[in-house]
């Protein structure tokens, strides 16, 4: 086992934490009773179809 130090290689931490956020809150999500009612749910709330 050869130490890294011995290899020239620098071990220390390149980065650091300047600070910590928690996530902001998001919306809970919902059940959809059918296919069709999760494709209209798609198409006219979430405009993604």
């Amino acid at each position: 086992v050869v130490p890294l130090a011995s290899l020239g290689i620098d071990t220390s931490p390149r980065v650091k934490v300047l600070s910590y956020a928690p996530p902001k809150q998001r919306a809970g999500g919902g059940r959809v009773a059918d296919v069709a009612e999760l494709v209209t749910r798609l198409k006219n709330e979430a405009k993604v179809l």
